[in-house]
C-alpha cells in the first residue's frame, strides 16, 4: 500500500484501489490530490500485473468536487497561468478515460462537481444507497471541469444534462441510475465489495481484448459507421494474433476456465 498526501494506493490480486484520502476537506479536488492521482496513474501504467483499478474516497463523501479556497487563488494567477492550471486538469481527466484498463468508481457518498465528473471519467459506476450526484460550480459562476459537459451528455442525454447543470440540482444514487448516469446501486456496506467482485471479474479477461474494446468504444462516438468497422477489423486482428485468443479458444473447445496471461 502507498499512501500519498491525499491518496491511497493499494493493489491486490490484479486490482489497484485508489482512495481519496482528505476526509477533513471531504476529499475535495485540490492541486495536492491531482500530483497524488497523477502518481498513482504513473505506477498503474508501469505494472503490468494491474489488469483493473478502483477509484473510491475515504469516510462517507467520494469527492466534494474543487477545493473552493484554492480555485480562488487560482483566479489570481492572471489568465496566462490559470489556463496553465486548467490544461493540466484536463490532461489527466483524458489520462483517466484513455486508460487502457479498466476503470470503475465505487462512489461511497457525495460527488459533487469535480468528484461527479472523476466517477463520470470511469468506465463502470457503482453507487452507494447514501450516493449523491451534483454539478456544484455553476453555483459559483463557473463551468462543470474535467470534462463534465462533454461526459455527462453522454450519460443521461442532453436535456438532463443540461437540466443538472442549469439548476444545480443534487440527486440521489436511485434517480442516478433510473437516468444511466450509474450501472449498479448497492448498500453502502456492499459498494466496495461490490467494486471489488466486478474488478475481480474485469481483471479475469484478456487485457488487450479490453485494452481494444475501450478504444474502439470510445472511437464509435466520433465517427460514421464505415470508418468504425474499419478501426474494429484492425483491433481485431490484432487481438487474434494473441496467446490469450489462443487459450480463450482452447478453453472453449476444451470446456473449462481459460487462464489470461496479456500475452
Amino acid at each position: 500500500m502507498a499512501v500519498q498526501h491525499n491518496i491511497i494506493l493499494s493493489k491486490a490480486d490484479g486490482v489497484a484501489t485508489i482512495t481519496f484520502n482528505n476526509p477533513e476537506r471531504l476529499n475535495a479536488w485540490s492541486m495536492r490530490t491531482l500530483a497524488d492521482f497523477e502518481s498513482a496513474f504513473d505506477d498503474l501504467e508501469r505494472d503490468a500485473a494491474v489488469r483493473s483499478v478502483i477509484i473510491t474516497g475515504t469516510g462517507q463523501t467520494f469527492s466534494s468536487g474543487s477545493d473552493i479556497p484554492e480555485v480562488i487563488e487560482q483566479t489570481e494567477l492572471g489568465p496566462a497561468l490559470c489556463k496553465q492550471v486548467i490544461r493540466r486538469h484536463d490532461r489527466m481527466m483524458r489520462r483517466l478515460m484513455e486508460f487502457e484498463k479498466p476503470t470503475i468508481a465505487a462512489v461511497n457518498g457525495l460527488a459533487a462537481g469535480s468528484g461527479m465528473n472523476i466517477a463520470l471519467g470511469c468506465d463502470l459506476i457503482i453507487a452507494s444507497e447514501q450516493a449523491r450526484f451534483c454539478q456544484t460550480l455553476t453555483q459559483h459562476a463557473l463551468l462543470p471541469d474535467l470534462g463534465g459537459m462533454w461526459l455527462l451528455p453522454r450519460a443521461v442525454g442532453l436535456a438532463r444534462a443540461k437540466e443538472l447543470v442549469f439548476s444545480g440540482e443534487m440527486i440521489d444514487a436511485r434517480e442516478a441510475a433510473r437516468i444511466g448516469l450509474v450501472n449498479l446501486v448497492v448498500s453502502h456496506e456492499e459498494v466496495i465489495v461490490a467494486a471489488e467482485m466486478l474488478a475481480q471479474e474485469v481483471a479475469g479477461n484478456p487485457p488487450m481484448a479490453l485494452a481494444m474494446s475501450k478504444v474502439i468504444l470510445r472511437l464509435g462516438e466520433h465517427m460514421d459507421m464505415k470508418r468504425y468497422v474499419e478501426y474494429e477489423s484492425l483491433a481485431q486482428a490484432m487481438c487474434m494474433r494473441t496467446e490469450d485468443h489462443r487459450e480463450g479458444v482452447h478453453a472453449f473447445m476444451e470446456k473449462r476456465t481459460p487462464v489470461f496471461k496479456g500475452r
